[in-house]
């Protein structure tokens, strides 16, 4: 029989949402601390989504959702065999919305970046390119996810024995290809997505698109700061030890959120680029989530 845990009452973290010149905001996000409780300790919920396409709020909605209830559901298994119950959860939510008639996911979907918390030990996973890092108190950031594009080779080659045509798309001013890798069919000009990974994208399913997540398991370390989950207006903006550097010297999780979201809008603003940008920081202290 199992020590009964200790109940947080309060985690400390952090949110932030902000347009990024986009005229609707994509992406969704997850904030859950003490969702269930294991013989382990309390379980904490962490997710990012950054939706795509037409409908793309409309699936990063689902999936914020979908998730708590289902991640409930698994709980077991998930403290047990994540892996296994991983798949069963972005199964369960990718098919779920492909029956939902309210949501057009035949061209639409979103990345996801799910994150649970136990004692020291956290577990990930993770479709498409939003990204989870782990932060020192010294500032060193550690990329825990892997982004799943078409730069990477294993995904790329993947999509390519499909009969996906990867190309970047023509821009007219600059007179030739630019942007990232996109993912088409065939000759055809659709669906063009970015990522190889995504729950959604009913399309795209068929040309090696995955909404088969990555799994990662680590334990946090007694200098940690920080864990920062972000959807990719913000990692477009900084780097992974920029965002460390900067949120190692913010002493609250609370205030991280913002400080860092208005840093990446700022360096988007730079680069011309125009992107939702969604963050959620999760205080750490001595190897474990930092509570009151």
């Amino acid at each position: 029989m199992g020590a009964t845990p200790n109940i947080v009452t309060q985690v400390r973290t952090g949110t932030e949402s902000v347009l990024g010149g986009r005229l609707t905001q994509q992406d969704a996000f997850v904030s859950h601390p003490n969702i269930f409780s294991s013989d382990k300790g309390q379980v904490h919920l962490f997710c990012v989504f950054d939706g795509h396409g037409s409908e793309g709020h409309k699936v990063s909605g689902h999936c914020m959702r979908a998730f708590p209830n289902i991640v409930v559901a698994l709980k077991e298994e998930l403290i047990d065999a994540p892996e296994t119950a991983f798949a069963k959860a972005f199964s369960k939510v990718h098919e779920t919305l492909l029956v939902d008639t309210s949501i057009d996911s035949y061209m639409s979907g979103t990345t996801a970046v799910v994150c649970l918390v136990v004692g020291s030990r956290v577990f990930v996973a993770n479709v498409g390119d939003s990204r989870l890092i782990v932060v020192s108190q010294d500032g060193q950031a550690k990329q825990i996810t892997i982004d799943h594009t078409c730069e990477l080779e294993s995904e790329k080659q993947r999509i390519i024995s499909k009969g996906g045509r990867i190309e970047q798309l023509y821009d007219e001013k600059l007179k030739r290809f630019d942007g990232p890798l996109r993912i088409f069919k065939g000759s055809l000009p659709y669906p063009g997505i970015v990522v190889t990974r995504s729950i959604g994208d009913a399309c795209a399913t068929k040309l090696g698109v995955l909404y088969e997540p990555e799994i990662f398991t680590f334990e946090l370390k007694q200098d940690d700061r920080y864990l920062v989950l972000a959807t990719d207006g913000l990692w477009d903006g900084i780097t992974c030890e920029q965002a460390g550097a900067f949120v190692s010297k913010i002493p609250t999780a609370s205030e991280a959120a913002p400080k860092l979201t208005q840093y990446g809008w700022e360096q988007l603003q730079i680069k011309e680029i125009d992107d939702n940008i969604t963050t959620v920081v999760v205080g750490l202290s001595n190897g474990q989530i930092s509570s009151d």
